[in-house]
């Protein structure tokens, strides 16, 4: 979790106006989420009372505007976070070669040159997923139970409470489970290094392999 967050304000203190944008994104679409209930309740009650079949039509044509409006502002937040996590890693890509080029012979030969293909590519890409996307959708989750826990106390104390309950529940298990998920990660990354390595050498040696018929040494 700490290197996780170690990416993310690295990303952040190199590209904060890219997620500046996309956090604005975040706040006006929680907004939006948050507002349809309370507007859904006053549809209701305001039909209930006395019907009309124009205030009816043009309130279901303001809901169809909201939600496309939401639909609109989720596609342009994956473009911002797909611009903000791009940008990080084309950057951390450069730093990684300038890394590579200045190291001597002797630890690129301890690291191995397979390793350092799969470092620089999957875990690269690792990168950028947690974050171009876990994170902000973790922000994204937190900004949207704040809003409803706020939205929540006007209306109902009980809501707010069984809200307020089942996040600590939520987060309670995360933290009880993150070594357990860590060393998961950890055990899947060392056994997709040795995959990637096995997949390396069985090409370039697939001339040997077909003369000598030695692909069973390179079966998993």
């Amino acid at each position: 979790m700490k290197l996780t967050f170690k990416y993310f304000n690295d990303a952040l203190t190199r590209f904060k106006k890219s997620f500046i944008i996309s956090f604005l994104l975040i706040i006006f679409s929680t907004a939006l989420l948050t507002f349809l209930p309370y507007a859904t309740r006053m549809f209701i009650n305001f039909n209930s009372g006395s019907f009309n079949l124009l205030y009816f039509c043009l309130g279901i044509l303001i809901f169809f505007a909201l939600y496309m409006i939401i639909n609109l502002i989720t596609v342009v937040w994956n473009r911002t976070l797909d611009d903000f996590g791009g940008k990080y890693i084309a950057n951390l890509s450069e730093r990684m070669m300038t890394a590579v080029s200045k190291s001597s012979f002797a630890d690129l030969d301890n690291i191995g040159a397979n390793n350092i293909k799969h470092i620089m590519y999957y875990d690269n890409l690792e990168i950028f997923r947690v974050v171009g996307y876990y994170v902000p959708t973790l922000i994204n989750c937190f900004v949207t139970i704040l809003a409803a826990l706020i939205l929540s106390t006007f209306f109902d104390y009980k809501i707010t409470l069984f809200i307020l309950l089942a996040s600590l529940l939520g987060f309670i298990i995360s933290f009880l489970s993150r070594k357990v998920i860590s060393t998961a990660g950890k055990k899947e990354n060392i056994q997709l290094k040795a995959v990637n390595n096995n997949v390396d050498s069985f090409v370039e040696a697939v001339q040997l392999i077909q003369t000598n018929n030695l692909q069973h040494h390179y079966i998993i």
